[in-house]
């Protein structure tokens, strides 16, 4: 692991260094542990981190076994660790952005056409079929990764998980449906566990004078650590504020908020985070009566669905003091937004990317048995379609990917997933799915129409050379993807994409019936299958990289999140309909893969 941030400060921090762990085979890594390092470990036990010394001497163990059993020969772990700063103060500053786009008449035509005649699908039949292990046998795939399981299992109360993300300590794990709890009441908002040993060490507090109300996605920078068990940094949390099922029933869509925070966590001070700024994203203005979408496309954002770092210090963890700028993918409005300063500016338009009718039921199989799926109707369709046709997102989880030669780039590309695309007559359309990149540069050039840039056919089929569709999104592959990020926190694993398409069916190429986490070199375009389960996979809207708990700079961690859409009223139709779904313990895995 190499935070480039630390490099800049070495000189402070040197002093503080932990030893390199030993990688002799005859050598515990305990006894490698300095004298500050166990007194963080007893500082745990007594604030009941951990049972008992042994237990957390024990959970040391079994995280170093994983990363060193995927970690190329001859790498060494090293941990640095900088000096503590005290947690900023909140500005309690909230600023609503500008819209700034310039979108031509005939895009509300062009995406309104995946929208126009659902009727021509056919309704399928809503009753659970047989189990899907029964219909196509299990595969044997070749597999470059390997699952942990860290031992943190959501279970107080027991709900599922959207977005995940994780410094070398900490595991953020975000639940945005309100979740029945047992004795009554609800939850929704964002736990914080441990990465080694699994214990629930805290709650993100609210921003003040609000709730959390659809919290999807997180992503971190500034992250340092402080020791073994310590660390702190910020992070931007996506708050979409708009459950799926009002989008679906009634075309509600509310304006989405970044909530700014800093953190930090260490055994003796436990974790403490502050709001430290709110921004608000511009909701899409309402279209007149009769026209093909219910929105004014590029008028602002329909359903915010994912965020990456657009700043390119934020993204490699490069220490700033500056709110960094982030892209938000908008899940049916066919585009991709990004934040400047004041503004919300569209920087891409594409009617494949705006989503599509789905006739019938997503099946698939986790680890509490098979599932099926119908999402929300078409905004303003009959009751008649309820629960038998339903849209899925198009643009989701987006990344940005910086490579690097030494000290200069040789890329840097915004990377995005769409989930589903159809044609006008319902069928599917790869080209518009899969996994997509676009130069950054170009991605923010106000020079270049944003309904130029990827080869929309609506549009003229012009695009920009730096766009690439790098992974097509045909059955079974990358269609049906939500999941998507890279290892930005590894210059050797940077150029990996980190992809799960979201349900376990029986078209999972090369893992049938199994969640697949699959990877795509962005410059070779070489896929490679990292791991295929089905006793942790289940249903996963998001993938986040960690750094190494050890750090070993030769390996990628990915932490998949496994939610449990299918148990989800807000967005399954199948449970109004009166299938009954109940909620499951989450167990949350890890996979390494050699970052190489």
């Amino acid at each position: 692991m190499r935070f480039r941030n630390f490099a800049l400060m070495i000189a402070v921090a040197i002093g503080a260094c932990a030893p390199p762990v030993s990688t002799s085979p005859d050598r515990s890594v305990l006894a490698e542990l300095s004298s500050s390092e166990r007194s963080e470990l007893n500082d745990a036990v007594r604030r009941g981190i951990f049972p008992s010394e042994s237990a957390a001497l024990s959970a040391l163990e079994a995280a170093f076994a994983a990363e060193r059993r995927v970690a190329p020969e001859g790498d060494l772990a090293e941990r640095r660790y900088l000096p503590r700063q005290p947690l900023p103060s909140s500005s309690h500053d909230v600023t609503t952005l500008t819209v700034r786009s310039d979108v031509p008449s005939h895009a509300a035509r062009a995406i309104g056409e995946h929208y126009r005649s659902p009727g021509a699908l056919t309704p399928p039949s809503t009753t659970s079929g047989a189990n899907p292990l029964a219909r196509t046998a299990l595969s044997s795939p070749t597999e470059v990764g390997v699952l942990a399981h860290d031992g943190t299992v959501i279970n107080n109360p027991a709900r599922a998980i959207h977005g995940t993300a994780g410094d070398p300590v900490l595991r953020f794990s975000i639940s945005p449906s309100p979740t029945p709890i047992a004795g009554g009441g609800e939850y929704r908002g964002v736990s914080v566990h441990l990465q080694v040993g699994g214990s629930a060490v805290g709650e993100l507090p609210a921003p003040a004078g609000e709730q959390f109300a659809t919290p999807l996605a997180i992503k971190l920078y500034n992250v340092q650590r402080h020791g073994l068990l310590s660390t702190s940094g910020r992070f931007v949390l996506l708050d979409t504020r708009t459950q799926p099922v009002e989008f679906g029933t009634t075309g509600v869509w509310r304006s989405a908020k970044l909530f700014y925070y800093a953190y930090s966590f260490s055994p003796l001070a436990g974790f403490q985070a502050t709001h430290l700024e709110t921004v608000v994203l511009p909701a899409a203005a309402v279209a007149a009566p009769g026209g093909p979408v219910p929105w004014v496309p590029g008028s602002g954002i329909v359903f915010a669905g994912s965020i990456a770092l657009l700043d390119r210090d934020a993204t490699e963890n490069v220490f700033t003091t500056q709110r960094p700028d982030v892209v938000v993918t908008d899940n049916f409005a066919g585009g991709l937004f990004y934040t400047q300063g004041s503004s919300l500016v569209l920087g891409v338009l594409d009617s494949r990317m705006a989503g599509g009718v789905r006739a019938g039921v997503i099946s698939g199989f986790g680890p509490d048995g098979a599932y099926d799926v119908i999402t929300p109707p078409p905004p303003g369709a009959p009751p008649s379609f309820f629960g038998t046709i339903g849209i899925y997102p198009g643009a989701h989880s987006t990344a940005h990917v910086v490579l690097r030669d030494e000290s200069s780039v040789r890329r840097d590309d915004i990377c995005w997933a769409v989930s589903w695309a159809n044609n006008a007559d319902g069928s599917p359309n790869p080209s518009g799915m899969g996994i997509h990149c676009l130069a950054t540069a170009d991605l923010v050039n106000p020079a270049l129409p944003p309904f130029v840039k990827t080869g929309d056919p609506a549009f003229g089929s012009a695009s920009v050379p730096s766009y690439r569709l790098l992974v097509p999104g045909s059955a079974g592959l990358a269609d049906l993807t939500d999941a998507l990020d890279n290892d930005r926190w590894s210059n050797a694993g940077a150029r990996w994409l980190y992809w799960m398409r979201a349900p376990a069916d029986a078209v999972n190429q090369g893992c049938a019936n199994r969640s697949a986490l699959r990877r795509v070199n962005v410059e070779t375009g070489a896929v490679q299958l990292v791991k295929c389960d089905a006793e942790f996979f289940a249903w996963t809207n998001e993938v986040s990289s960690t750094p190494s708990f050890f750090g070993f700079s030769g390996i990628s961690k990915i932490l998949p999140s496994v939610g449990q859409e299918y148990n989800n009223p807000n967005l399954n139709f199948l449970i109004s309909l009166g299938t009954p779904r109940s909620y499951f313990v989450s167990r949350m895995p890890t996979v390494y893969a050699p970052a190489f």
